[in-house]
């Protein structure tokens, strides 16, 4: 907590935490040693001012005191009466201080906290520490995926012994359910369908012998910034880079936009190829750790996370050495509507982007103007999200937001719950076009429903080949006449 400045405490002495309960009843109520059933909850805040007075202004219905303390509330932990002490713990991210490369951490979601009547809230994502007598690194990895904001109002939150139990029931072992030993691949996947959601699996590009195969940093990187984006948490299946150690899972629950690329790139580029930083859950360290996106040397660049130290002031190097994690597979729980594969779907942005490079730079190149490097990104999203946050971070002026999406709503077929995205842009990142996709058709090429184009010059461009503009369905200009 030194890096997010935290300054004081509230204790909760007394707190009934619902994944405590639910592994006490499975596992420690039958112990011989009697292990309690009560918790602690600590409050953190990074205001000095915090005190016993403040609270109990607060209490009282002060607004100026509630507001003091929501300002400065970084989060909560819960402390177990068992080993492995550290429950469910949401803290707040680090303030964002490199707005020409923004963290995108669209699966963190608001918790609200009640202490002593007095309302709290923070956002980010859940963690807790492993308890190898009811949840293993898996177990408690698909718990905070399962956590994601992706998942809101659509299913319940399982506790770490209700994913155990999943994991088991059609895919067993032949050994006892608790203690936990660890999930199988197959049990871990059991466990998502089971919480009536779409297991998707992602394997390594780079090939070895008779072993799951690595991943390079471009596909790496790539599959994960889509996933997350989309506000799906990723598990990564691997292990540390220390050959005594074994496999072991964390959970990727942010990353940094890659910084735009240079001038004199290739034509076209998978813009999330290009991702350096990855923030990570893991068990065994903590919750939101940075890690740098590496290649390792030699001939084969496999992908590696080496674990740095947040930008901040104040906050301690939390390793006495680097945390290498080596990745080779990953496991990501999606709605069940959502049916294109992330592999399609790449294949069918990248050819669109391809396609649309080459017109433009013919466009260009009648002008007298010079070539254009593009660069291209695919997410999944929730339609309202898009409507929402994605319009509104991609068109400034509100007279146009409101134009867009009237015309949205009004102009275009029904649209899926799930939309697909494909956005093609300028190596800078200023967005051209949004390719809108159902994501209940399973293969991309029956093509968009409809695009945005974001700029004068992609209708010009696509108005001199009328037959792809037809392809693309529905044009939505998100610009002004003129501009």
């Amino acid at each position: 907590m030194s890096g997010l400045g935290a300054a004081k405490f509230i204790l909760e002495p007394s707190y009934f935490d619902l994944d405590y309960l639910d592994e006490f009843a499975a596992f420690y109520a039958a112990s011989a040693r009697g292990y309690p059933s009560l918790c602690r909850r600590v409050h953190y805040f990074s205001a000095p001012e915090v005190d016993r007075a403040l609270f109990q202004r607060g209490l009282a219905g002060d607004r100026t005191a509630t507001r003091a303390l929501q300002d400065s509330y970084l989060g909560f932990s819960v402390l177990r009466p068992i080993s492995a002490a550290f429950g469910r713990t949401v803290f707040r991210w680090f303030d964002d201080r490199t707005p020409e490369a923004p963290r995108v951490v669209a699966p963190s979601r608001r918790y609200d906290c009640h202490l002593a009547g007095l309302k709290l809230s923070v956002e980010g994502l859940a963690w807790q520490q492993q308890d190898s007598a009811v949840a293993s690194c898996a177990t408690v990895g698909a718990w905070t995926m399962l956590q994601s904001s992706a998942m809101d109002h659509r299913h319940a939150i399982p506790t770490t012994t209700q994913i155990t139990l999943a994991a088991n029931q059609a895919a067993g072992t032949g050994r006892s359910i608790f203690p936990s030993t660890g999930l199988a691949g197959p049990q871990l996947l059991e466990a998502i369908k089971r919480n009536r959601l779409n297991p998707v699996t992602v394997s390594g590009d780079l090939s070895q012998a008779g072993k799951p195969p690595y991943f390079s940093k471009e596909r790496f990187a790539s599959s994960c910034a889509a996933f997350i984006r989309s506000g799906y948490p990723v598990l990564l299946v691997g292990h540390y880079d220390d050959p005594e150690q074994a496999g072991h899972v964390v959970c990727a629950v942010g990353f940094r936009e890659a910084v735009p690329l240079p001038r004199d790139s290739a034509p076209l580029s998978l813009l999330d190829a290009q991702t350096s930083v990855i923030y990570l859950h893991d068990d065994n360290y903590g919750p939101n750790l940075r890690f740098k996106v590496e290649s390792s040397q030699g001939p084969r660049s496999i992908c590696k996370l080496v674990s740095e130290p947040p930008p901040h002031p104040g906050a301690a190097k939390p390793f006495a050495a680097p945390i290498v994690f080596v990745p080779n597979g990953m496991v990501i729980a999606t709605h069940q509507e959502l049916r294109l594969t992330l592999d399609t779907f790449y294949q069918e942005g990248h050819d669109r982007a391809w396609q649309f490079a080459g017109l433009l730079n013919a466009v260009t190149s009648a002008a007298g103007m010079g070539a254009v490097s593009l660069a291209f990104s695919c997410r999944f999203m929730m339609l309202k999200d898009y409507f929402a946050k994605e319009l509104e971070g991609s068109i400034h002026d509100r007279g146009l937001l409101a134009a867009v999406r009237l015309a949205l709503q009004e102009q275009v077929s029904p649209m899926s719950l799930h939309i697909g995205i494909i956005r093609i842009a300028l190596d800078s990142g200023a967005p051209l076009m949004d390719l809108l996709y159902d994501t209940t058709e399973a293969d991309p090429r029956v093509g968009p429903f409809c695009y945005l184009a974001y700029t004068a010059i992609v209708s010009y461009a696509l108005g001199l080949v009328p037959e792809w503009a037809k392809q693309l369905s529905t044009e939505v200009r998100a610009y002004w006449p003129g501009s």
